[in-house]
């Protein structure tokens, strides 16, 4: 049987890491860290322990790594789902005007909602020596991120949180812009809502029919048709189709890439939004203000979350400490598309197409 490295024999076969003394200790690698920085954050107590239990595993520092560590590159990453996504383009351009505000620049990347595309991000960016890294998450990067975090790299998810690890972020509240959107559609004559659900691997996407099913629950309104999709717009035209076989009136969609998937299919239909179909959007963009008639919409305030989300990280970046997260509340912005006409609705639920030749 092969002999086992043993730091603490003198035979320094393999060198003691930070993740030796953190497995000893008992503490996370970032605490390590900086106990043994004499960052003035970590209590002296703690600093003993790891000073004490170094010095038996024999630990060496390399000057090296920690000189690269501690040199800044006043860069920092941002890794969104889909830059054509208009939410996600103005959410990387909030965080972008916030960062130069601050002398720093960004790294873009966007996974395609494809959470290996994102691990594979994440791995690029930590090796770009980049200061920090802001992610709109995907639960199944939970582990690269947490394997990121303990090598020291700050990060702030935006738009999405992780239930693990912990890492701050700034998210939005969907319940209150929900909510007043479903009593809207509640005053409607023979109301029937269907949803555009986000994928349920997101917190936006579980938090949301959460919060769909409870205010439709609270307001005394039948179940909601679910359509259950991802956050592109192919998902929204086909489940606006569906839904619209079910007998479904209202559409409120999850996302804004579903908004516009569901504007396409009901244009394909025929049917007037306002009169023989009513529709909410998410997020409020241009694209839905020319519509006619516009868009009643569940806006999250993306300027707002893309300015915090910099703001956190920098916090993070230069006291080394994670921030508090942060929730911003929903806002239901009401227009002339939330309605339709009751002896109307339903009029028309052929596909019309064009005869070629």
């Amino acid at each position: 049987m092969a002999e086992k490295a043993n730091p603490s024999n003198g035979r320094r076969s393999q060198s003691t890491t930070l993740k030796d003394i953190a497995a000893a200790t008992g503490l996370s690698v970032s605490t390590v860290s900086r106990a043994l920085a004499r960052n003035p954050v970590i209590p002296e107590s703690t600093r003993e322990i790891v000073e004490k239990a170094a010095r038996e595993l024999k630990y060496r520092p390399n000057a090296q790594a920690r000189a690269l560590r501690n040199a800044r590159t006043n860069i920092i990453g941002v890794i969104v789902p889909d830059i054509q996504n208009p939410y996600f383009s103005a959410l990387a351009a909030a965080i972008q005007a916030e960062a130069l505000s601050k002398d720093y620049s960004i790294l873009l990347a966007h996974s395609e909602e494809d959470p290996d595309r994102l691990n594979a991000a994440l791995e690029m960016l930590g090796r770009q020596r980049v200061d920090g890294i802001i992610v709109v998450p995907h639960f199944q990067s939970t582990k690269k991120i947490a394997d990121l975090i303990e090598t020291g790299i700050p990060m702030v998810a935006a738009d999405r949180s992780l239930p693990q690890p912990k890492i701050p972020s700034v998210t939005s509240d969907s319940w209150p812009g929900i909510h007043e959107a479903l009593s809207e559609i509640k005053n409607l004559p023979e109301a029937r809502l269907g949803y555009l659900a986000g994928p349920q691997d997101t917190s936006t996407g579980q938090q949301r029919l959460a919060h769909v099913m409870a205010a439709a629950s609270d307001l005394a309104m039948p179940t909601p048709t679910v359509f259950y999709g991802g956050y592109q717009q192919e998902a929204g035209y086909t489940g606006t189709l569906e839904l619209l076989e079910s007998g479904v009136n209202c559409i409120l969609a999850g996302d804004s890439m579903m908004t516009i998937g569901a504007l396409q299919a009901l244009h394909e239909k025929n049917l007037r939004i306002g009169e023989h179909v009513a529709l909410i959007g998410f997020d409020d963009t241009d694209v839905f203000l020319l519509q006619n008639p516009p868009l009643s919409v569940i806006d999250q305030d993306v300027e707002t979350m893309g300015r915090h989300s910099f703001d956190m990280l920098y916090t993070y970046i230069m006291s080394g400490d994670a921030p508090d997260s942060m929730v911003i509340p929903t806002t239901f912005k009401r227009r002339a598309s939330s309605t339709f006409k009751a002896a109307a609705a339903g009029e028309t639920t052929t596909t019309t197409k064009k005869s070629k030749g």
